[in-house]
């Protein structure tokens, strides 16, 4: 076995112990053994990069609340030099609230593709490609017609399901998208 082959399955296995331990036990404990300090989480159900250990806890701590029995399990993982790639299945139920909104105690399952990028043995970036309105839609989150949505929001439909807490708060696309702006890490990408 070459050198190169080993760093590639000793990466593989970090991975496979961050997903077992961190992602599905949700022991945020071992974040600081298995991942660097200023680890990068790119997640298309949080605004902006999550920049750090401590920002992981603070974004992921209420995903795993809504989201509790969160699964994923390692249908492929590859890895070359200092990445390593998953395609997983998710599953999840959302028995916690969500932004506001109430438990709908309904089930998803989905595909994801995530690419981490280790550094000296720890994770160092994690970016997770999940298809989050699909997962809504599943449990009854949002509607699968998106032209629906859209004269829902306009006729003041989707503010009036957020108060009552039928549906999660959010904000709007311009604010989403100046959040999304004003977080990017001034450090080139991963």
């Amino acid at each position: 076995m070459t050198a190169s082959a080993t760093t590639e399955e000793r990466n593989k296995a970090l991975v496979r112990r961050f997903i077992d331990e961190v992602a599905n036990a949700h022991r945020m404990d071992l974040l600081a053994e298995l991942c660097t300090s200023d680890h990068y989480l790119y997640h298309p159900a949080i605004p902006a990069p999550a920049h750090g250990t401590s920002e992981y806890v603070r974004v992921m701590g209420p995903i795993w609340q809504a989201w509790p029995d969160h699964h994923l399990e390692i249908e492929e993982i590859i890895a070359e030099g200092d990445r390593v790639g998953i395609r997983a299945i998710v599953t999840a139920t959302n028995t916690g609230p969500m932004r506001g909104a109430k438990p709908t105690n309904k089930s998803t399952r989905s595909h994801v593709i995530t690419t981490y990028r280790i550094r000296d043995g720890k994770i160092s970036s994690t970016r997770v490609i999940e298809d989050i309105m699909k997962m809504l839609h599943d449990v009854g989150q949002v509607p699968r017609n998106l032209t629906a949505l859209y004269w829902l929001k306009k006729l003041g439909v989707v503010r009036l399901l957020q108060k009552l807490g039928k549906i999660p708060g959010a904000e709007s696309l311009d604010e989403f998208q100046r959040a999304e702006a004003d977080a990017r890490p001034s450090r080139k990408e991963d």
